[in-house]
């Protein structure tokens, strides 16, 4: 019976040869660079579903899938082949001038290959590098995002109050002054890392933490690397603390300032093994716990943590985090500053009042705020003739009017109650010795005196 060849027989004249598609499997030659960092990599071996390449500079050796690779790197180009080789004292070996052809294998049935989302730095104020986690033998996917701050993000659009915008200060002092700090003070000998500043924001939703951390970068002249949880946290043993320490050998990379957002997710308090029914689970928390401290020790940079529940924090953490910014709701004169900020066009706006509103406004967030700013511009727009479209006094105050119910349904919600814990086998132990001593009394028990009806009493 014939057989059937999986590698095409070669002919007298060029034949189309059958390739893997592009999505599947890119074209390979000898040298490709890594998009976002620009360092060359060498292929040194190719599977069915992956490729194994290692640094031209240091010899580091990596497996990546074909999907993720085709996204993650380019062709290196002549130039950038001749500078790394000027550049280092080991011979390159040269780029063959046709590639060889790759052949083609039959599929394995295996999972459908990881969803890569990236785009190069500068197609937009938000790089997501950013790839599903991996297991052993695959390369550490990416834990966060790089954001690249705008104009709207500069330290001087921030309204805040005056006590968080003197925190701040201090906070780019530290970065901005440390030569000088360091000349006059001498801080080093007291904080070994002196570049260190970790910074904790903490207030209600809708406050501004997470702009002010944009901001605070961009005072600094650096681009801020945000944690993505969903990318940190794995299912896999060990994973999720990895995935943590990568999170800050990636900034400490890209120069970037660290953001964690909502980081009570990650800063909870640690669980006892009493407090818990599943030890396994409270090991693993504790774990990645304490690699989180570890790093926020050797990192020297700025790091930056938001949170709405500072409550939740671990000791241990708080105490490893030099300052901590609140972040509160804002005045009446800061109601009116923050209304006029996001109603850029004046000559739309028909009798506005700031102060009635304003006070309408009262207990609302820097983020309620812009919800009834946009919201009373789409109201305003509504109508078909665009020379009709003007935002007026009773728009507002009816868009505060459902901000308001909003928030008043919310808070009459019923809480979900904390669910009741198992008791552990110390917690019922001591339970017995405390029942039992209810009964060891010190003093001998008072005699009863019995009651005796009259009617029973001679003489009566």
């Amino acid at each position: 019976m014939p057989t059937t060849s999986l590698t095409p027989t070669p002919a007298p004249t060029p034949q189309p040869q059958a390739s893997v598609p592009q999505a599947a499997s890119p074209q390979i030659q000898l040298y490709w660079t890594r998009r976002e960092s620009g360092k060359v990599y060498q292929i040194v071996g190719r599977s069915a579903d992956r490729i194994t390449y290692r640094s031209v500079t240091d010899g580091q050796q990596f497996n990546l899938g074909y999907v993720a690779f085709s996204m993650k790197f380019r062709p290196t180009t002549p130039e950038e082949l001749i500078a790394v080789e000027n550049s280092s004292a080991a011979p390159v070996a040269p780029v063959p001038s046709t590639p060889a052809p790759v052949q083609p294998t039959l599929p394995r049935q295996e999972a459908p290959a990881p969803t890569i989302n990236e785009q190069p730095v500068g197609d937009g104020p938000m790089v997501q590098m950013t790839a599903r986690p991996g297991r052993r033998g695959q390369e550490v996917s990416e834990p966060g995002l790089l954001v690249e701050t705008t104009e709207y993000d500069d330290f001087n659009r921030l309204i805040l109050a005056e006590t968080t915008t003197t925190a701040m200060e201090v906070a780019i002092s530290k970065v901005t002054k440390r030569a000088m700090i360091e000349q006059i003070f001498r801080l080093s000998v007291i904080e070994p890392n002196t570049n260190r500043c970790v910074v904790n924001f903490h207030g209600e939703p809708g406050t501004g933490k997470t702009k002010a951390a944009r901001a605070l970068a961009r005072k600094l002249g650096k681009k801020l690397y945000q944690v993505d949880y969903s990318e940190v946290i794995s299912k896999y043993v060990g994973d999720t603390a990895k995935h943590i320490k990568q999170s800050f050998t990636r900034a400490r990379e890209l120069d970037a300032v660290l953001f964690f957002d909502e980081a009570d997710s990650m800063c909870s308090r640690r669980i006892g093994m009493d407090d818990s029914s599943d030890g396994a689970s409270a090991t693993g928390i504790n774990q990645n716990r304490n690699v989180l401290m570890q790093e926020l020790d050797r990192f020297d940079g700025m790091v930056i943590m938001s949170t709405n529940h500072f409550r939740n924090f671990d000791p241990a953490l708080v105490r490893r985090i030099a300052q901590h910014v609140c972040f509160e709701l804002p005045g009446e004169e800061a109601r009116i500053s923050i209304y006029k900020l996001h109603f850029p066009s004046e000559e739309r706006l028909m009798s506005i009042d700031w102060q009635i509103i304003s006070k309408a406004s009262e207990g609302f967030s820097g983020g309620d705020i812009l919800n009834v700013a946009v919201n009373s511009i789409i109201r305003a727009s509504l109508p078909e003739d665009p020379t009709t479209w003007f935002v007026t006094q009773d728009m507002i105050l009816g868009e505060v009017a459902s901000v308001k119910k909003a928030k008043e349904a919310n808070a009459k919600l019923p809480r979900k109650k904390q669910p009741t814990m198992m008791p552990s086998p110390l917690a019922a132990t001591l339970a017995k010795t405390l029942e039992s001593m209810k009964h060891q009394v010190s003093e001998p028990p008072v005699p009863l005196t019995p009651i005796i009806p009259p009617a029973l009493v001679p003489g009566v």
